[in-house]
């Protein structure tokens, strides 16, 4: 008697989850260009320079409405009137050793 060959068995593959289709990848919305400034030149620390113009302006009209607005212009001669006397007072001293 012959050995008669093993049949082969059918296997079905391996049932996989279905997957959901897909989607394309979505676009970015569109945005409506710029309107082109005139000065198409980039001008690196523009914005550092434009924020310290700003904070110079702002000290300057502080000290402006200091010196109108408060005594500081009767201090200040107070303080020149007292440097003027030190020095004349220094003067007398170093010349009166002479």
């Amino acid at each position: 008697r012959r050995a008669e060959p093993p049949v082969p068995q059918h296997r079905e593959p391996p049932q996989r989850h279905a997957e959901p289709p897909r989607e394309a990848p979505r676009e970015a919305p569109r945005r409506e260009p710029r309107p082109r400034s005139r000065n198409r030149m980039y001008i690196p620390g523009l914005g550092c320079l434009k924020g310290c113009l700003m904070v110079l302006l702002v000290l300057a009209l502080a000290a402006v409405a200091l010196w109108n607005f408060t005594p500081l212009p009767e201090y200040w001669a107070n303080v020149q009137d007292w440097f003027t006397s030190a020095k004349d007072w220094v003067t007398s001293v170093f010349d009166s050793t002479k």
